[in-house]
């Protein structure tokens, strides 16, 4: 899958001509900015990818390029130009959502022209998920609650913020494809990933329910999916104490 690129759009914002080296030039086309390896980046807080000035006239030698954006943090905003390019990095967020950047061209203090590029990246899905329950066994007394912290985990990088998950808890019966839904969960609906990949609430898990089957294991489920569409999901198990 590639980086989809919305718009691209070059914006002349002052007078076009100025004199450079005592030649009369059209700013406004004097650069155009590209991002030449973003393809199939997700929004994984750390991939970084090159955002490149390219020059296509001469230009003074003190012309700096200003880089802002909307999304994302980019290491040095201001580079002067090496040759006939200007480079900056940017790292991107775990956000989804669209990233506006633009790059402006300064003759000393003074913003000559800006070009912008308007774009969004791929969501970054979980490679693995963690559960850390607060106890491993279940019972009908006073302590019925299990309470569940969940974590959506990346093999490289993080992922994206507010990914839902599901949750489901069931014993088997007779077969292993026989099984019965158990017990009840609170905070399992809306509950999204954040920054560390950490769900917002913990979950909590009640067997109260007049189902279960204290003879057997109450498996809880909790389901994904990955960068390649495919479910993913972590299993545990509470037996009866």
């Amino acid at each position: 899958m590639k980086t989809l690129i919305i718009a691209i759009a070059s914006i002349a914002v002052f007078s076009s001509c100025h004199k450079y080296n005592d030649k009369l030039v059209d700013i406004n086309n004097s650069f155009q900015i590209s991002m030449p390896d973003s393809t199939g980046i997700r929004n994984d807080g750390t991939s970084t990818i090159k955002l490149t000035v390219t020059k296509l006239i001469d230009l003074k030698d003190n012309t700096k390029v200003v880089f802002e954006k909307t999304k994302g943090t980019i290491q040095k905003e201001e580079v002067s130009f090496i040759g006939n390019e200007a480079i900056a990095y940017l790292t991107v967020s775990q956000d989804t959502g669209i990233y506006f950047i633009s790059a402006k061209i300064k003759d000393g203090e003074n913003v000559k022209a800006e070009k912008n590029i308007v774009f969004s990246f791929l969501r970054a899905y979980p490679d693995f998920i963690s559960i850390e329950p607060d106890k491993l066994v279940y019972n009908f007394d006073a302590d019925k609650e299990t309470v569940l912290k969940v974590y959506l985990l990346r093999k490289n990088g993080l992922a994206t913020t507010h990914l839902p998950v599901s949750f489901k808890a069931y014993q088997i019966g007779a077969t292993p494809t026989d099984t019965l839904v158990v017990g009840r969960f609170k905070d399992a609906l809306n509950n999204f990933s954040t920054a560390t990949g950490k769900l917002e609430k913990d979950v909590s898990f009640f067997t109260d329910t007049q189902n279960i089957d204290p003879t057997k294991a109450i498996f809880i489920e909790v389901t994904s999916k990955n960068d390649s569409g495919n479910t993913i999901n972590t299993t545990i198990n509470l037996t009866y104490k």
